[in-house]
């Protein structure tokens, strides 16, 4: 081939920076992430971007190094233009992109979307947040971040609610300094708060809240002691059910699981038409089972589930829950009904998938019995 014929493939090339290749780069460039060799990991994945600007895995993994070297601007810039060039392409995959999501590491547009809804949680920008959760739950292929999003969905509209009821807490507070009832209330927002983080793996916040709700309590129950000190024949049994419910869920968060236990059937008792100490009794009492293989406390976590169900039917946690602790008796049937009524009251579609996968298991687990049923009745008629 002529020097003249070989002129427009050299230039061709020339222009490509020399036939570089931007995955050689971004390998070279993984290699020293997973050494924490952070600076040069970043050399080479910006050679990477230099050949190929949307390069998503490249900014993914240059979005985690600043996470893990606490360079925030730097992980929040990257985030963004991984999730804005996948958005583009409405998250298609690329070549790029399969390879990253099968190594090690995981590479996963959806980490992206996580972290910026993240920063649109901790800015309270709650309807910015959801939304970038529902771009993850919008994917099947999602994987690990579908369950994380869902919880993470979950407490941001909770969230949402709580910054309004906290804003009206203030300002009765702001009126009644020591009213035990304001103060009591205060803690269970604090610790509804708290477990919402920890819900969301933020841990590192969750014990200044445990903090504030404890505090809170405290004050609550200082005030009541004053109170009934001064009037004896005043009873304020639902503020008590708060303080030993809030107490109960402070405890659990530290592992103390007898304690917690003994303070949320308190609550139960002081106050039980309340749906959730009841549940909170059987939460624990699961809790307790699961971490020791010789405790059995089956009946009496039906017995409180069941209690938690028939005072808010509404409630799809509680259905699921009860229906799940019927099926672990057999009880297959009566497990059906609440499920059923779960998937009414539920509109989250990750949850009613997982509805749906375990009501068609019922309905199997019921034909094979009706098959055994109908065979033993044939052989003994024989």
């Amino acid at each position: 081939m002529s020097w003249k014929k070989c002129l427009p493939i050299l230039l061709t090339l020339g222009l490509m920076g020399c036939g570089e290749n931007p995955d050689k780069h971004f390998e070279t460039g993984l290699e020293n992430y997973n050494r924490k060799d952070f600076t040069i990991a970043k050399t080479y994945l910006r050679k990477a971007l230099a050949i190929k600007p949307d390069y998503v895995p490249a900014y993914l993994l240059l979005g985690r190094i600043g996470v893990e070297s606490g360079d925030e601007q730097a992980a929040e810039l990257n985030y963004r233009n991984a999730y804005n060039i996948a958005r583009e392409r409405d998250f298609q995959l690329h070549e790029e992109d399969l390879r990253a999501r099968d190594d090690r590491v995981g590479l996963y547009w959806q980490e992206a979307a996580y972290y910026l809804a993240d920063l649109e949680f901790q800015s309270q920008n709650y309807n910015r947040a959801v939304a970038l959760y529902d771009e993850i739950l919008d994917h099947e292929n999602s994987g690990y971040w579908l369950k994380r999003a869902f919880e993470a969905k979950e407490v941001t509209r909770d969230f949402f609610d709580y910054r309004k009821r906290l804003q009206q807490l203030r300002q009765e507070k702001y009126a009644n300094q020591n009213d035990p009832r304001v103060n009591a209330d205060m803690a269970l927002l604090m610790m509804d708060m708290a477990t919402g983080l920890t819900r969301m793996g933020k841990l590192k916040s969750v014990s200044e809240q445990v903090a504030v709700s404890k505090d809170f309590r405290e004050q609550a129950e200082m005030a009541l002691e004053e109170i009934y000190a001064a009037s004896p024949d005043v009873h304020l049994p639902k503020t008590e059910a708060v303080i030993a419910y809030t107490e109960s869920q402070e405890l659990l968060m530290r592992g103390k699981f007898d304690e917690a236990l003994k303070a949320a059937k308190e609550a139960s008792e002081k106050d039980p038409e309340n749906a959730r100490y009841h549940f909170a009794v059987a939460n624990i009492l699961q809790v307790i089972d699961n971490q020791s293989e010789s405790a059995s406390h089956l009946d009496q976590i039906i017995s409180y589930a069941k209690r938690a169900v028939d005072l808010e039917p509404e409630v799809w946690r509680y259905s699921i829950f009860y229906a799940g602790r019927l099926r672990e008796i057999g009880q297959l049937e009566e497990s059906k009904v609440y499920l059923e009524r779960a998937r009414r009251n539920c509109n989250e579609d990750q949850v009613l998938r997982e509805i749906d996968e375990t009501l068609a298991a019922i309905e199997e687990a019921l034909a094979a019995q009706e098959t055994g049923e109908s065979a033993s009745g044939a052989s003994e008629s024989e």
